[in-house]
């Protein structure tokens, strides 16, 4: 049997050395975005509330007048300006325009920071969830977004933004109008008037710090 060359031998071992390091690196990455996902599940019990204004405005045509001028600014004015549900919900229902991902950042379903979103003006649910999140950002809201989904069809998902008030009533904002809701007893009884019967909870800070203005998918899912 003819013995294997230097640079054969030199080779093999190069090879062998190179997919272990893949092999142990790949499992600490994954481990790594497990713990990610599992730090930024939260409960409704596990809500930060928040006190907010509930009162109509006696001239609606003037909020959205003001909402409509402020997304002329950039993303960091509009967090900064924006202060309520309401305004948020006029941003994310009129400023923002549906469109699929495919289309818009050439994937199947991809969370675009709040920096790309506003750039765009045009999203799909998940857009809208976290445009929703990073304009109350500053406002005393925590950045849940709820995934909503039923048993027998976990694919086909639907995202809002949710928050929790001090008077332990739950609310939320999307890109539908359908979506933007006050007043709710429960989480369970808002998924469940949306048509949907399952529903997961995740503060996405907790999972990229940076989702307002990055450039990656901020999906925890994934």
């Amino acid at each position: 049997m003819t013995k294997p060359s230097l640079f054969t031998r030199i080779g093999v071992s190069i090879l062998a050395y190179s997919l272990l390091g893949y092999l142990i690196y790949l499992p600490a990455s994954c481990v790594n975005n497990y713990r990610k996902y599992k730090a930024c599940l939260t409960k409704p019990s596990e809500m930060v509330a928040v006190k907010i204004d509930d009162s109509y405005p006696k001239d609606l045509e003037e909020v959205i007048s003001k909402v409509e001028k402020i997304a002329e600014k950039d993303y960091l004015t509009v967090i900064k300006e924006l202060k309520t549900p309401l305004e948020a919900s006029i941003y994310c229902t009129k400023i923002l325009e549906y469109e699929n991902d495919i289309k818009v950042y050439g994937k199947r379903d991809y969370w675009a920071s709040f920096k790309q979103i506003h750039k765009n003006k045009k999203d799909d649910c998940d857009g809208g969830a976290l445009a929703a999140a990073a304009i109350l950002s500053d406002d005393g809201f925590q950045p849940y977004i709820a995934v909503l989904s039923d048993e027998g069809t976990p694919v086909q998902a639907h995202a809002i933004f949710v928050y929790k008030t001090d008077k332990e009533k739950y609310g939320s904002i999307g890109i539908n109008r359908s979506d933007c809701t006050s007043g709710y007893d429960s989480l369970e009884k808002l998924v469940n008037d949306m048509g949907f019967s399952h529903f997961q909870i995740y503060n996405i800070s907790k999972y990229n710090p940076d989702y307002i203005n990055n450039d990656k998918d901020n999906d925890p899912r994934k």
